[in-house]
């Protein structure tokens, strides 16, 4: 006999026997077969007692998982329960124009994609991403190697204040007082000239509550990456670009450097970083200066400035003990090389201006004050 889709020896018609006690009406679980009892239409089960096909009327089928007699069975009565599943054409993917499981899929083997998948919830898996080393040993891929995340989430654990404390947060911000002062890094950027001794680096900034700067000259370069690193870019400050060691003595870099801000001059004299000049790996009035600006306005940690040479940076405090300054005319820093020829190399200055932003929560919204 043919059948459309899985033939009855797949399992399209299941047999359930079941041996009756006294007066037993309800069956269901597993029949001498072995196999539980399930159905999803009526119209597709057969009910036989001793034998006997009973009628609609003498059984009722409407939970899917049981048949309940309408008379109890006598003892050690046979009760035969044959199930037929309703198989539905429409109710399958196409191999040649896909479509769509609503339910889950559970795979015992190995998935195998061509092409691009698209996932569109959470991903779960003991190992998500594997990057294994080149086949030349290097750590990190080929640079022609292209890895897109078009999605990443971050993980946080919730810290919940305690009840008073979110309640007086919310009298706060309903009477107008509530005000958060942020501490804020703004960049800047501008370009030092091969060759001209004298320079400037202008810095726009007019922040309100300003606390101190740093200027980083960076070389300016198109480097080649490469998998080890050789000549990536370079991003360490540059007291002397381009100059040379004749016998511990560079033949040229930054002299001096001093600050204007607004129309007063910073310190009152030149920093001189005339021991750099002469081979040294520091210079004591600039050492000062930077660890003012590091460790007393900004709090960045320093460990040491034994490198303040090969990493340069030029700071300055702009107030004492975590005050600011309004900087209403904006900030200079005046260079001076040790000769005509320096700097023997471009550089792109990079400034950072530590100042507070205050924020202003109401129950109109955020205002943020520079």
């Amino acid at each position: 006999m043919p059948y459309i889709g899985t033939s009855p020896s797949q399992g399209v018609r299941r047999v359930h026997t079941y041996t009756a006690t006294a007066n037993q009406t309800t069956f269901t679980g597993a029949g001498a077969e072995g196999a539980t009892l399930s159905y999803k239409d009526s119209n597709f089960v057969d009910v036989y007692q001793n034998g006997v096909k009973l009628g609609d009327a003498d059984y009722t089928a409407t939970s899917g998982t049981s048949i309940v007699l309408g008379t109890g069975a006598t003892v050690s009565d046979l009760v035969v329960i044959v199930a037929y599943d309703v198989f539905s054409a429409a109710d399958t993917v196409s191999k040649a124009d896909g479509g769509q499981f609503d339910g889950n899929i559970v795979m015992a083997g190995t998935v195998s994609v061509t092409g691009t998948s698209t996932l569109t919830g959470n991903v779960a898996a003991s190992t998500c991403c594997v990057i294994t080393a080149g086949a030349d040993g290097n750590a990190a891929p080929a640079a022609t190697t292209n890895f897109v995340i078009n999605r990443c989430d971050l993980l946080l654990n919730v810290i919940r204040p305690p009840q008073q404390y979110m309640e007086s947060m919310a009298r706060k911000v309903a009477a107008g007082e509530m005000m958060l002062d942020l501490n804020n890094y703004t960049t800047y950027r501008d370009t030092l000239q091969p060759a001209i001794k004298l320079q400037t680096i202008n810095i726009p900034s007019f922040v309100s509550r300003a606390k101190a700067v740093m200027c980083v000259p960076r070389l300016v370069q198109n480097p080649a990456y490469t998998i080890n690193g050789a000549t990536d870019r370079n991003v360490r400050g540059q007291w002397g670009p381009g100059n040379t060691n004749n016998n511990g003595v560079w033949d040229g870099g930054l002299e001096n450097y001093r600050w204007q801000v607004g129309e007063k001059y910073y310190p009152n004299q030149p920093v001189e970083l005339d021991q750099m000049l002469g081979g040294y790996h520091f210079s004591a009035q600039h050492i000062v200066e930077l660890e003012k600006c590091l460790a007393n306005q900004t709090s960045i940690p320093t460990r040491n400035l034994l490198s303040a040479k090969q990493n340069f940076v030029i700071g300055r405090a702009l107030s004492k003990h975590g005050s600011s300054v309004n900087l209403e005319k904006g900030i200079r820093c005046y260079l001076e090389y040790n000769n005509v020829a320096d700097p023997r190399a471009p550089c792109d200055v990079v400034t950072f201006v530590n100042h507070i932003n205050r924020v202003l929560i109401t129950p109109e919204g955020i205002e943020v004050l520079s």
